[in-house]
């Protein structure tokens, strides 16, 4: 599970998401607790917003989580360019 794996996740929709929506949006399997754990540090980068609505947690990317997403999208392409 990479940052950037995650961002596009979020990036699909835009919306709030929960744990659970991001673990089945990963391509392979993650627990659940893990992702959670992943969500908060995101969280505390300032690259998802967090809601909490009837003690249920819920995510969405930000401004800075697109941002971040956009630049480490255009790093991995210029990355495949060289070594190519």
């Amino acid at each position: 599970m990479t940052k950037t794996e995650v961002l596009t996740v979020f990036a699909r929709t835009r919306e709030f998401l929960s744990p659970r929506d991001v673990c089945n949006g990963l391509r392979g399997y993650h627990q659940h607790s893990s992702v959670c754990s992943y969500l908060l540090r995101l969280q505390r980068q300032g690259l998802v917003e967090r809601q909490e609505v009837s003690r249920r947690v819920f995510y969405r990317i930000s401004k800075r989580g697109i941002e971040r997403l956009a630049f480490l999208t255009a790093q991995k392409t210029e990355w495949m360019i060289r070594g190519a």
